[in-house]
């Protein structure tokens, strides 16, 4: 293997602690946004922490094992996957079904700033009482993806930005 940073012994303490805080984090936003689905959020935080330990595992004990070839085709085909499934839903699931309000926040802002209104007394499609983020940067990189029509493609940008500078 070329990969500089596999070490022995996969299974670190350090790398054990990463894992532990990533399922954390990422349990908050399940626990925080299925709800509004109505969706008892018991079982699938159990799924999806059986699902991330079970990746973690498979990726320590055989995907560190193959070729820095192999690795990169496989990942390529996974990028391609995700990219294909982020168009799909894109496409097919209209945004205003979905109780989460990140993309009208961005888009609602947006929408008055371009029409001279103040962008901070807009409020999203959930509901009067949520307004947009204080912090005018995410809005101000997302303007390029407003222009052309949909803020969601900005997460394909970013998406293919950071695993780009991940490989890099």
């Amino acid at each position: 293997m070329h990969n500089n940073f596999i070490n022995k012994h996969p299974f670190t303490a350090k790398n054990i602690i990463q894992l532990i805080l990533y399922l954390f984090v990422n349990t908050l936003f399940i626990l925080k946004y299925l709800p509004r689905a109505n969706v008892n959020v018991i079982m699938p935080v159990i799924v999806y922490c059986i699902f991330i330990i079970g990746i973690f595992y498979f990726y320590q004990k055989k995907i560190l094992k193959i070729s820095e070839k192999s690795l990169k085709i496989i990942s390529l085909f996974i990028f391609i996957v995700v990219i294909s499934l982020i168009i799909i839903i894109l496409v097919k699931i209209d945004p205003l079904s979905v109780r989460v309000d990140r993309w009208s926040a961005v888009t609602y802002f947006l929408d008055g700033l371009f029409r001279g209104e103040y962008p901070y007394a807009i409020s999203t499609h959930v509901s009067a009482s949520n307004f947009p983020s204080p912090f005018p940067a995410w809005h101000y990189l997302n303007i390029p993806f407003y222009l052309m029509g949909d803020v969601g493609i900005g997460l394909i940008f970013f998406l293919i930005f950071f695993l780009y500078s991940f490989y890099l």
